[in-house]
């Protein structure tokens, strides 16, 4: 009996919006677009106000939006919803969660209490202890965190007292505190942060940090966007006790069968008498009469440099480096190849060379 009264109450609702319309005879003519559908345990209709109240296991649908909650207030004249415990509203942008919810179906614009929202275009998660959703593409958290990170506890996320968020622009954000997990790791009295999911040229997150090698260390990094198949990168570190780093690491795709990436990076000693600089291309494609060619090209200047820059286990000691350009055609069944492969041991005070080729 429970799910007939349920079903009934549903059919109440569209036939009100059916009148509402003007009752003509055509149905199809008269119903509005999209048509508000209203289910619940228990419901009453205020009709001065045109207010209907929901209680018990309520589900509201308006074209692609389900909404659910534990009571719902809806004005029917005006759009307004109102919903408590347990909300939860889908649309084909994304799910929202809440305590508690007040928008307008129509517009969209509202606010959520105790909300967790994921946006799927731009896999983006907020939550807060109010979200508002300001404009089509605007948000803004009060006490709460955003990030991109999918999973129970994101790799990162940044977390605001006041954080104002528009999808393909900005983050704005106020006591902003950066986590790696749940550990806190920076704060920020005010933060700027691109939440484009198009790629835009721009300074990237900075970073400080220290140690005993190098002392006060800041790194400053520019994105710079070229083409649609072309960027580039724009690194200046500030090293205390080594000097000044400049770098630039540039990638391209050409076609769908020539891609790569050349990087650089140079280090001027305050003295000028210990520069460091290191050099890398990394390269697969085809040259032209479908020559195919493949290269894994390293130099640096000293052994040096892998001890003061080397990040990873097996690199920081290395002594040598090894570059390799491999080349190979192919005429039916039958392939020829070349393979050319060059490397540096790193002694002091100098590297000495050999190179060997095979054909």
């Amino acid at each position: 009996m429970r799910s007939y009264c349920r079903y009934v109450l549903t059919f109440c609702v569209a036939l009100l919006a059916f009148v509402l319309a003007g009752g003509e005879s055509d149905a199809a003519d008269s119903l509005p677009a999209e048509t508000v559908h209203l289910q619940a345990d228990a419901m009453s209709y205020d009709s001065s106000s045109g207010a209907y109240r929901a209680d018990g296991d309520v589900l509201l649908r308006r074209g692609n939006l389900t909404l659910q909650s534990e009571s719902l207030v809806w004005d029917s004249l005006s759009g307004h919803v109102s919903a408590e415990g347990d909300v939860h509203l889908e649309e084909p942008q994304g799910t929202l969660d809440g305590e508690r919810l007040r928008m307008n179906i129509d517009s969209g614009v509202g606010v959520v209490e105790g909300a967790r929202v994921f946006l799927r275009k731009d896999n983006f998660y907020l939550t807060g202890d109010s979200v508002e959703k300001t404009g089509e593409q605007s948000y803004r958290i009060r006490r709460g965190t955003f990030t991109t990170c999918d999973g129970e506890i994101p790799s990162w996320k940044f977390g605001a007292s006041d954080l104002k968020v528009t999808l393909g622009g900005f983050a704005r954000g106020k006591h902003v505190v950066f986590y790696l997990h749940d550990l806190p790791v920076l704060y920020l009295p005010y933060v700027v942060y691109p939440v484009q999911t198009e790629r835009s040229s721009g300074f990237l997150m900075p970073s400080v940090g220290y140690s005993d090698k190098k002392g006060l260390q800041v790194n400053l990094a520019y994105y710079q966007v070229i083409a649609r198949n072309q960027d580039a990168t724009f690194y200046l570190d500030y090293l205390a006790r080594m000097g000044l780093g400049k770098g630039l690491e540039y990638r391209y795709i050409f076609g769908r069968e020539n891609e790569g990436q050349m990087r650089g990076y140079h280090i001027s000693s305050y003295d000028e008498s210990d520069d460091r600089y290191a050099l890398e291309w990394n390269h697969y494609g085809f040259l032209p009469g479908r020559v195919r060619l493949a290269a894994d090209v390293e130099y640096v200047s000293s052994r040096d440099y892998f001890e003061d820059f080397g990040d990873i286990a097996g690199e920081y000691n290395k002594d040598q480096t090894k570059s390799t350009v491999y080349l190979s055609r192919s005429w039916g069944k039958t392939n020829a190849t070349a393979q050319l492969q060059y490397c540096l041991l790193y002694t002091s005070p100098s590297p000495r060379d050999r190179t060997r080729s095979r054909m």
